[in-house]
Protein backbone atom coordinates (compact mmCIF):
# COMPACT_ATOMS: atom_id res chain seq x y z
CA UNK A 1 0.00 0.00 0.00
CA UNK A 2 1.23 3.70 -0.95
CA UNK A 3 1.74 5.60 2.05
CA UNK A 4 1.44 3.39 5.11
CA UNK A 5 4.25 2.68 7.55
CA UNK A 6 4.62 -0.89 9.15
CA UNK A 7 6.23 -0.40 12.72
CA UNK A 8 6.66 -2.77 15.59
CA UNK A 9 4.70 -2.05 18.86
CA UNK A 10 6.83 -1.86 21.80
CA UNK A 11 6.90 -4.42 24.40
CA UNK A 12 4.40 -3.78 27.89
CA UNK A 13 6.47 -5.47 30.14
CA UNK A 14 9.87 -5.85 30.54
CA UNK A 15 12.10 -8.81 30.98
CA UNK A 16 10.93 -9.11 34.90
CA UNK A 17 7.62 -9.42 33.42
CA UNK A 18 6.35 -6.42 35.66
CA UNK A 19 4.84 -3.86 34.19
CA UNK A 20 6.87 -0.99 33.63
CA UNK A 21 4.14 2.00 33.81
CA UNK A 22 5.33 4.32 36.31
CA UNK A 23 3.60 4.45 39.87
CA UNK A 24 0.36 7.32 39.25
CA UNK A 25 0.23 10.09 41.64
CA UNK A 26 -2.79 11.25 43.19
CA UNK A 27 -4.51 14.59 41.36
CA UNK A 28 -3.34 17.48 43.42
CA UNK A 29 -5.73 20.07 45.37
CA UNK A 30 -4.55 23.06 43.61
CA UNK A 31 -5.05 21.32 40.19
CA UNK A 32 -8.72 21.32 40.42
CA UNK A 33 -9.36 24.50 42.38
CA UNK A 34 -7.22 26.26 39.51
CA UNK A 35 -9.49 24.20 37.48
CA UNK A 36 -12.27 25.41 38.41
CA UNK A 37 -11.68 28.49 38.52
CA UNK A 38 -10.96 28.38 34.93
CA UNK A 39 -14.43 26.37 34.10
CA UNK A 40 -15.92 29.32 36.59
CA UNK A 41 -14.53 32.70 34.24
CA UNK A 42 -15.82 30.30 31.04
CA UNK A 43 -19.19 30.17 32.28
CA UNK A 44 -19.25 33.96 32.83
CA UNK A 45 -18.02 35.17 29.98
CA UNK A 46 -20.70 33.01 28.21
CA UNK A 47 -23.17 34.36 30.30
CA UNK A 48 -22.20 37.49 29.76
CA UNK A 49 -22.24 36.73 26.03
CA UNK A 50 -25.32 35.65 26.24
CA UNK A 51 -26.57 38.79 27.71
CA UNK A 52 -26.52 38.22 31.62
CA UNK A 53 -25.43 41.14 33.67
CA UNK A 54 -23.85 40.80 36.93
CA UNK A 55 -21.18 42.70 38.57
CA UNK A 56 -17.61 41.80 37.63
CA UNK A 57 -16.14 43.20 40.00
CA UNK A 58 -17.75 41.36 42.67
CA UNK A 59 -17.51 38.45 41.09
CA UNK A 60 -14.17 38.08 40.70
CA UNK A 61 -13.56 38.87 44.49
CA UNK A 62 -16.22 35.63 45.35
CA UNK A 63 -13.94 33.61 42.52
CA UNK A 64 -10.68 34.09 44.30
CA UNK A 65 -11.55 34.11 47.84
CA UNK A 66 -13.18 30.95 47.12
CA UNK A 67 -10.43 29.72 45.39
CA UNK A 68 -8.02 31.03 47.88
CA UNK A 69 -10.74 29.23 50.50
CA UNK A 70 -10.02 25.85 48.88
CA UNK A 71 -6.50 25.94 48.55
CA UNK A 72 -6.00 26.44 52.17
CA UNK A 73 -8.05 23.43 52.98
CA UNK A 74 -5.93 21.11 50.21
CA UNK A 75 -3.06 22.21 52.21
CA UNK A 76 -4.49 21.53 55.77
CA UNK A 77 -5.86 18.26 54.55
CA UNK A 78 -2.33 17.35 52.70
CA UNK A 79 -0.75 18.28 55.72
CA UNK A 80 -2.66 15.77 57.95
CA UNK A 81 -2.51 12.75 55.49
CA UNK A 82 1.60 13.50 55.39
CA UNK A 83 1.59 13.60 59.44
CA UNK A 84 -0.56 9.82 59.64
CA UNK A 85 1.63 8.02 57.44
Amino acid sequence: MMGSTEYDAPDSTDDTGADSAPPRRPVRIATIVWGLVVVVVGAGLLAAAVGVVFDVELAAIAVLALAGAGLLVGAVINGARRRRG
